[in-house]
């Protein structure tokens, strides 16, 4: 232990704690202002956010896991990493976070809860350790999916059609009961347990650790008892558990909502309390001082503000708009916020420029009045090309584009802009299609400009794991044209620049 505490003194680069909130809107926390009755779900983060830097107006680059975690992990948006579907992962040609404190001589470990975080798309990269905080439904259905996985994997030319399909079919009912497992597992205490171990593995490195808390991410069922503290009034039947179907019934209430809302927030204040547990240890062992906690969430969850719940769907504010804290004693001021808009894609480079010492280069800090953002959602509903649709959201200022395009050639582009200084919430009247408006006009030539340079930059993805191994099975059948069923469809396809 001396050894290690010398090595430590000599070596003041902060060690960094990256914590990803799944499935958590900014408005969800009481540092960003949410309250449920007098209480704050998140007290442990508002003393966070209190200590160090909160990040007003921060977006993310999509509203589903997989593309926001790959825009945290190497800092760019969706568009240039291209990520954007289930079946790719994450190239070698982009650097993660982890690799590049690994060269420096970081440890690095990383703990996920969520499949969309699993090795195979990519994002364990650069990682000594990295593992799943998977309760014991989650990890059997894992491993599941893996082993049919496996025997998609093991089909060849002398496979009769008849058993290829019935290899496809298992993996598919695999990996649906892995999304259902998924939204059924309470992994916070688990996660939270190897986070603590790896704390107490120091070797005189500073380390960078990354944990993933996904019990956000519906279903909503807290734990006792965070269950019922929110809303202890609420005598209705609406649950966290199948609340597509139940508050779309025409007895669902307004009470049925802001129930759903609380337990939701009642999943946050059960992490919060892990997150907590987290931070004390920080402080029990000395390492508070010198360590950047850096909280961001990689999208939100609607409430039917637009008609709709969950997330994957849209890319209105609810679902974009994140929370993003940063504390580091040593090295931050506490107690300031910033406003300007800021892309999740910000927080890889701002790490890496506060650990080298260099705060003015952190984005996050000092973001450029009027920096764009930009971020994007590929919908795919059915597996069929001619249904999919891409939708973009472009931020400059409180300016808001929203593009929708469709693979059909029959439906014609929609573009739409926004003045959410004068419409927060996006009602549909403060929409135009106008663009003679000066403002309008020079963001979408912004837009224009700021899509042709990202979509230069692309690199188009690699296959990830699955989808290679269902695409060679269905071509081994006799079939073609399954990209967009297994969630492979090319950039060259899914670019789109606005017209």
């Amino acid at each position: 232990m001396a050894l290690a505490s010398c090595a430590r003194d000599a070596d003041r680069r902060p060690n960094v704690l990256l914590i990803s909130l799944d499935s958590v809107r900014r408005d969800m926390l009481g540092c960003y202002g949410a309250k449920f009755g007098e209480r704050s779900p998140s007290p442990n983060l508002d003393r966070l956010a209190s200590e160090g830097v909160r990040i007003e107006d921060a977006l993310s680059s999509t509203s589903w896991t997989l593309p926001a975690h790959a825009t945290l992990f190497t800092g760019q948006p969706e568009l240039v990493h291209g990520v954007e579907q289930d079946g790719q992962r994450l190239g070698d040609s982009f650097p993660t976070l982890a690799e590049r404190l690994r060269a420096h001589g970081y440890r690095t470990a990383g703990v996920y809860s969520g499949p969309y975080l699993d090795p195979r798309f990519g994002l364990g990269r650069g990682f000594e350790r990295y593992r799943a905080g998977y309760g014991p439904e989650l990890a059997a259905a894992a491993e599941t999916a893996r082993a049919t996985l496996a025997r998609v994997h093991a089909l060849d030319g002398s496979t009769s059609r008849a058993h290829g399909h019935a290899a496809i079919e298992d993996n598919a009912r695999a990996e649906r009961a892995l999304e259902v497992a998924s939204h059924r597992d309470s992994s916070s205490r688990t996660v939270t347990e190897l986070v603590l171990a790896e704390l107490a593995a120091d070797d005189g490195r500073p380390f960078f650790l990354f944990a993933h808390y996904f019990d956000a991410h519906f279903d909503y069922v807290p734990p006792p008892p965070f269950d019922r503290e929110l809303d202890p009034g609420y005598a209705g039947s609406a649950d966290g558990r199948d609340f597509v179907r139940r508050l779309a019934a025409p007895e669902a209430s307004k009470g049925d909502t802001e129930h759903l809302r609380a337990l939701h927030a009642g999943e946050l204040a059960w992490i919060d309390s892990e997150i907590g547990r987290v931070l004390d240890e920080l402080e029990r062992r000395g390492l508070a001082e010198n360590t950047l906690v850096v909280v961001v969430s990689d999208h939100g969850d609607e409430f039917l503000e637009h008609g709709g719940l969950g997330h994957r769907r849209t890319l209105y504010e609810e679902v974009v708009r994140v929370p993003v804290l940063l504390r580091w004693p040593t090295g931050l001021p506490a107690g300031e916020t910033r406003s300007e808009p800021v892309g999740l894609s910000a927080v890889a480079p701002s790490v890496l420029a506060l650990v080298a010492g260099k705060p003015e280069h952190a984005a996050l800090l000092a973001p450029a009045a009027g920096e764009p953002v930009l971020a994007r959602l590929v919908l795919s509903p059915t597996g069929e090309r001619m249904k999919v649709r891409v939708l973009e959201s472009f931020r400059r200022g409180d300016l808001k584009l929203l593009r929708e395009r469709s693979l059909d050639p029959s439906r014609t582009e929609t573009l739409r802009w926004i003045d959410l200084a004068l419409h927060p919430d996006e009602p549909a009247q403060g929409w135009s299609t106008d663009f003679t408006d000066a403002r309008a006009r020079e963001a979408l030539q912004s837009f224009r400009a700021e899509h042709a340079r990202l979509a230069r930059e692309r690199r188009e993805p690699p296959l990830a794991e699955k989808a290679e191994d269902l695409l060679a099975a269905f071509r081994g059948l006799g079939y073609a044209g399954e990209e967009a069923r297994v969630g492979a469809l090319t950039g060259e396809v899914l670019v789109l620049p606005p017209t």
